[in-house]
């Protein structure tokens, strides 16, 4: 038997167990059941749209595809910058906005007040049934502060459609002699901005002309639909898949096609039958087109549906030959799942594999390579081994920097993980200067609304939120946040961790409520996309309990506790930085109700873990030490207390500085010792906020 064969063999059977693919209780969650409904929907929506829209223009010269209907103009501005005086400057001028548009329908031969009909039916909305002319009612104040909110970065003057209208034409050719009217008509009204979505249609299928016009310096929307279209698409429930997609297929347009034709790719598996047979079939087959699809549906940067991304990726691994490049790639992949889930064990088992593979057949300074190192130090933080990950993600720069050089995004990621890293072991000066290397070449390189961008702003914030920088940290945090929020969706883990931990900044910062509002919508969206056992969960749940106990909710802060720290000893193990800190912030709850022997035991758990996995200077050991010396300080044992507040006073000195709240926090515990400040206000800090790195795809 030659070397490679029994390489394959030894590859098969080490691995057989983790690319097993067990379909035989298959089952959908509500979540994943809720999304491939919808991508069936959508695709039934579009295809019919799209059939219809063929069907209404064989018999004419599709008149709207000429170039003088092109879409042109940026989004325009409101003289106004409050959302309240572009209210009221809205309800000032529109009354000559609506006298306008119905001179012009009339003028065309149309009654604006007729009842749109298709096919006898009219065309009914939320507002009742459309017009040939409809004018709605301004959009009103909660609505658009959300909107101004959402997509315009807080800014009023975007607010466009504060006044709208719509016209409802039975052909193109009266679309048309409309839309030649109002450009007629310059004295009284200026078009600044057209949308043609019939030429280039929502995702949905769905197609209008959308035009803003400039009617006495106020900006107002006209949308202009042709009937059969616009009857077709309210009774698919068109704008319902739009609504829910919307956060899937924001960006550029090649962000739409890129990821409607992976819906297409789906096709007729999903439409017209059970979702979940459907699904399963797919998984059961050899069609590679429909399981790359799903593959990517479910993957991190769309759905964030991971268990369904491991079958799809363990399936397409089956219909490889075994040991060639490909195969390994493949490995890398359903290790990259594994690690998604939380299940770090078998993400590195696979990563090794693939890494060995790799290694003979490309090479220790193949691009390919170097992310699969990369990736296995991602691992080995998750994991709480920061040596080792710090050690690999040298070795991964090193090569990068040599095949790639330094303004590549994959060595700037690279850059950006070792900052994790070392903020992780509490190196914080080493952390910021590489966070802030990373983050000047992922501009320069990406933009600032690039994923991988995003994550390394709320990198530094959390490197600045341990600084006790809560000023910058907040400016980042928002940046990051509204930038995912906008580029991935609300739902999506990288945005729901970035709310985690500006959560735990407004807890640091004492403002509760909005630290509580935050928690309690990642926790959320982590429980139901990634599972209520999933280590970015049980953080999250972790430090809610935190805030619990800060607003002196003893009870229910010690049940999440309880709740998060079965879990990561289960998820993690006893070791892990998350665990310890769990155990730490337990025992804070203990020893603010006066269970000083409770919190010592604890302090003491997590103590003897810290000097294991982080070492004796890291700042999370120095204050579970200064906690520990606060219980034996209540304890009246003053000596013992003494002894450990001052090792720890000098460590955070070094690490952290005489300014920050910790140092502080220990100076005045040890003026309390030495009887210098009577009836001083104990406030022990929480844990140390851990951090979650960015992931390869």
């Amino acid at each position: 038997m030659s070397s490679k064969q029994q390489q394959e063999t030894t590859v098969n059977n080490n691995t057989s167990d983790l690319l097993a693919l067990d379909l035989e209780n298959f089952s959908l969650s509500p979540y994943i059941e809720e999304i491939f409904t919808n991508v069936a929907g959508l695709l039934l929506c579009k295809k019919k749209a799209d059939n219809l829209y063929l069907d209404s223009v064989q018999s004419n010269d599709k008149l709207l595809e000429d170039p003088e209907f092109q879409s042109f103009g940026a989004p325009p501005e409101q003289a106004f910058n409050t959302v309240e005086g572009v209210i009221t400057d809205a309800r000032q001028k529109k009354p000559e906005f609506d006298n306008l548009l119905q001179m012009i329908v009339e003028e065309k031969g149309l009654d604006p007040n007729q009842e749109v009909m298709v096919n006898g039916e009219p065309i009914v909305k939320d507002f009742g049934s459309y017009k040939i002319l409809t004018l709605t009612d301004l959009k009103n104040e909660k609505r658009c502060h959300t909107k101004i909110k959402n997509k315009y970065d807080g800014n009023a003057r975007f607010l466009s459609d504060v006044g709208r209208a719509t016209i409802v034409c039975s052909t193109e050719e009266e679309l048309v002699n409309v839309i030649r009217a109002l450009r007629k008509r310059k004295e009284e009204v200026d078009i600044v901005r057209i949308k043609n979505r019939v030429t280039n249609p929502l995702f949905t299928g769905g197609r209008h002309i959308l035009m803003n016009v400039k009617v006495n310096n106020h900006v107002f929307e006209i949308q202009l639909h042709q009937a059969d279209l616009l009857f077709y698409y309210t009774n698919a429930d068109g704008h319902k898949y739009y609504e829910f997609f919307l956060e899937h297929f924001v960006g550029t347009s090649a962000y739409y096609q890129k990821r409607t034709e992976i819906f297409d790719r789906i096709g007729e598996a999903v439409l017209g039958s059970n979702i979940t047979i459907a699904i399963k079939m797919i998984l059961e087959g050899t069609d590679e087109k429909k399981l790359e699809a799903l593959k990517e549906i479910t993957a991190l940067n769309i759905f964030a549906t991971h268990d369904i991304n491991l079958m799809a990726n363990k399936r397409l691994q089956a219909l490889m030959k075994i040991g060639d490049v490909k195969w390994y790639n493949g490995l890398k992949n359903i290790a990259l799942a594994y690690d998604n889930q939380g299940k770090y064990d078998e993400a590195m088992e696979l990563y090794q594999q693939a890494l060995e593979g790799q290694l003979s057949a490309m090479g220790d300074n193949h691009p390919s390579t170097l992310v699969t190192i990369g990736s296995m130090a991602i691992v080995y933080v998750n994991q709480g081994k920061y040596d080792k990950a710090l050690e690999l993600d040298q070795k991964a720069l090193e090569g990068q920097l040599l095949a790639l050089g330094e303004a590549h995004p994959s060595t700037l990621e690279t850059i950006g993980h070792m900052a994790i890293v070392y903020c992780r072991q509490g190196k914080y000066d080493k952390a910021l200067e590489l966070d802030q290397k990373a983050l000047e070449g992922q501009l320069s390189a990406l933009g600032d609304n690039h994923p991988s961008t995003l994550v390394t702003m709320g990198n530094m914030a959390t490197l600045y939120t341990e600084l006790g920088k809560y000023d910058k940290a907040l400016e980042l945090y928002q940046k990051a946040l509204e930038g995912q929020s906008s580029a991935m969706g609300d739902n999506h883990p990288s945005t729901l961790f970035t709310m985690s931990n500006m959560a735990d900044l407004y807890t640091e910062l004492g403002k509760y409520d909005k630290a509580l509002e935050l928690y309690q919508k990642a926790l959320e969206g982590q429980s139901s996309a990634m599972g209520d056992n999933h280590p970015s969960t049980l953080f999250t749940m972790s430090n809610m309990a935190a805030l619990y106990s800060e607003q002196e909710k003893y009870d229910k802060a010690l049940e999440l506790f309880q709740q998060a720290l079965e879990g990561q000893l289960s998820a993690l193990g006893d070791n892990h930085p998350s665990t310890l800190f769990t155990m730490s912030n337990m025992a804070v709850v203990y020893f603010s109700q006066g269970k000083y022997d409770q919190a010592l035991e604890l302090f003491q758990q997590a103590l003897e873990g810290k000097l294991l996995a982080l070492g004796d200077n890291h700042p999370s050991t120095l204050v579970t030490m200064s906690n520990i010396a606060s219980v034996y300080f209540r304890q009246g044992n003053y000596d013992k207390a003494l002894e450990l507040f001052q090792p720890s006073l000098e460590g955070l000195l070094s690490v952290l500085g005489e300014a920050h709240p910790s140092t502080l926090n220990t100076k005045a515990w040890i003026s309390q010792v030495n009887g210098k400040r009577e009836g001083w206000i104990h406030g022990l800090m929480k844990c140390w906020s851990s951090h979650k790195s960015h992931r390869w795809e």
